[in-house]
C-alpha cells in the first residue's frame, strides 16, 4: 500500500452532521451533532482522517444535558472539539433554548466534565473556541459572526463583543471556525443559500477587519472544519447532504494559493483524492453494526431517544438479551423513553440498501403493549407487533402514527422484524 492510493467518501458512512476535527500529535478526534439522542456528541478517533472508530461520548450523564420532550429539530447542534495545554474542550448549543456550553476532559475516551455555561449570549448557535497567545476566544453566529475573549475556566466574558462578518447579500453564515496560519487569522464558514458555499475570511488581527473569498462551491457539501496534519498537509472535513440518509462527513484536500485555501479540485469536488500523508498506512476500521447483547454495557453505536430511563431496560435480567420494559403512554414515538437507536449506514453512490433486523421475544408482552423497529426521518415510520387480548397484530405506519397496514398473526414467542432503507430512493420498506 502506498500514499499514492486514493480513498472514497464518505469517511463516516452515516448521519454524522456538522463534523468538527482536532489533532493532538499523531491522533485525530472528531465530534458531530446528535440532536435529541443520548449519550450526546460521540467522540471518534483516527490516525489518518479516513478510518474512524468511536471511543466514547462527551455527554453521558443527565447532569450534563436535559433532552426531555425534544424532537429531531431540537437538542445538541454543531459541536466543536478543541485541544489546548493538555485539555480537550467540546463546545455546543442546545435547542430550543439556544444556550451555549462547553465540557472538558484530559481523556477524550473517558468522562467529560459537567457543563460550563456561556451566560452572556443566547439566541444563536454554531459556537467554537480559539486559543491564541495565552487567550481563549469564543466565536459564534446569530446572523452575523461575533467574537469575544472569555475566561476558559469560568466561561465569563472578558472583552467587548466584536462583529466580524455579516454574510453576503442576505446569505447568513453558518459553522464559523477560526484558525491561524502564517500570520493570518482565518474564519472558515458556510454561507447558506442554495447551493451552499464555503467562504474564507482573513485578517492580520483577530478582531478584523476581514477580507473575504469563496473557496468551495457544491450543490450539497458544506459546513465543517479544517485540520493540519503532522506532515503540514491541510484538509477539510465537510458534510454532504445524502437525502433521507442524513449528512455524512466528506474529507477533501486543502491547498494554499496566495495565502488563501483552495478546497478540493480548484474549488469543486473531484470525488476521489490521494490519502493524507501521515507517515504510516492504517487498516480500515469498521463501525459496529451488530449486537448480541452479551456484554454488560451497551455498545458505543447505541443511543437512547432522549435521556435514558435506566429503569426501563436491562442487560442483566436475561443475559444475551436486551430487556425493554413497558414505558408510559405517549402521543408520539418521538417522546418514547425506552427506544434504543443507532444511525443508518449507507453510501451516497452505493445502490445497496441498509438493513436493520431485530429478533424479538414477545412472550412477556401484556395486553396493549406494542414494540417494533422504526426509521426516523421527517418524522418516522415503523413496523410493530401489538398484543390485543390473545392475539397479535402486525401494524405498519408510514408517517408518524398513520397506520397503512395491519394483519393478525399467530406468534408463540419470537418474531423477526426488518427495516430496509434504500439510499437510491430515500425510502424504507418493512418486513416481518
Amino acid at each position: 500500500m502506498c500514499w499514492g492510493q486514493g480513498f472514497k467518501n464518505p469517511v463516516l458512512p452515516g448521519f454524522h452532521a456538522d463534523p468538527s476535527v482536532c489533532r493532538v500529535g499523531d491522533d485525530f478526534y472528531l465530534v458531530n451533532s446528535t440532536f435529541q439522542y443520548f449519550p450526546g456528541v460521540p467522540v471518534f478517533h483516527s490516525k489518518d482522517l479516513i478510518h474512524w472508530e468511536q471511543i466514547g461520548a462527551c455527554l453521558t450523564r443527565p447532569s450534563q444535558v436535559n433532552l426531555e420532550n425534544m424532537d429531531g429539530n431540537n437538542g445538541i447542534y454543531a459541536p466543536t472539539i478543541r485541544y489546548h495545554d493538555g485539555v480537550f474542550y467540546m463546545v455546543t448549543t442546545i435547542f430550543p433554548s439556544r444556550k451555549h456550553f462547553y465540557v472538558y476532559t484530559d481523556n477524550p475516551a473517558g468522562e467529560w466534565s459537567d457543563p460550563i455555561m456561556i451566560d452572556f449570549v443566547t439566541g444563536s448557535c454554531d459556537p467554537t473556541l480559539f486559543f491564541d497567545e495565552g487567550k481563549c476566544y469564543f466565536l459564534w453566529k446569530d446572523g452575523t459572526i461575533k467574537i469575544c475573549e472569555i475566561d476558559v475556566n469560568t466561561g465569563k466574558q472578558l472583552s467587548e463583543i466584536k462583529r466580524l462578518w455579516s454574510g453576503m447579500g442576505g446569505r447568513y453564515p453558518e459553522g464559523p471556525h477560526l484558525y491561524k496560519k502564517d500570520g493570518y487569522y482565518y474564519i472558515y464558514s458556510t454561507c447558506c443559500a442554495w447551493p451552499a458555499t464555503q467562504w474564507c475570511f482573513r485578517s492580520k488581527n483577530v478582531f478584523g477587519p476581514y477580507e473575504k473569498k469563496e473557496v468551495f462551491n457544491s450543490d450539497d457539501i458544506h459546513q465543517g472544519a479544517m485540520i493540519q496534519t503532522q506532515s503540514n498537509e491541510w484538509w477539510t472535513m465537510l458534510m454532504r447532504d445524502c437525502g433521507a440518509f442524513g449528512r455524512m462527513p466528506y474529507l477533501l484536500p486543502v491547498n494554499w494559493n496566495d495565502n488563501w485555501p483552495v478546497i478540493g479540485n480548484n474549488g469543486t469536488d473531484a470525488g476521489t483524492y490521494t490519502k493524507p500523508n501521515v507517515g504510516v498506512n492504517y487498516d480500515r476500521k469498521y463501525l459496529p453494526t451488530n449486537d448480541n447483547f452479551k456484554n454488560y454495557l451497551l455498545g458505543s453505536q447505541w443511543q437512547w431517544n432522549h435521556n435514558s430511563d435506566n429503569s426501563k431496560w436491562s442487560l442483566l435480567e436475561n443475559p444475551g438479551r436486551l430487556r425493554l420494559y413497558t414505558a408510559s403512554v405517549t402521543d408520539s414515538l418521538q417522546k418514547s423513553r425506552n427506544m434504543l437507536t443507532q444511525r443508518i449506514f449507507g453510501y451516497r453512490d452505493n445502490t445497496k440498501p441498509s438493513y436493520g433486523t431485530i429478533r424479538m421475544n414477545v412472550s412477556n408482552m401484556h395486553d396493549g403493549d406494542m414494540a417494533g423497529i422504526a426509521v426516523f426521518q421527517d418524522p418516522y415510520a415503523y413496523i410493530a407487533i401489538n398484543k390485543q387480548g390473545n392475539t397479535f397484530n402486525i401494524v405498519q405506519s408510514n408517517t408518524a402514527d398513520k397506520n397503512v397496514y395491519s394483519n393478525t398473526i399467530t406468534c408463540d414467542s419470537v418474531i423477526y422484524l426488518r427495516a430496509v432503507a434504500n439510499i437510491a430512493t430515500s425510502k424504507a420498506s418493512f418486513y416481518y
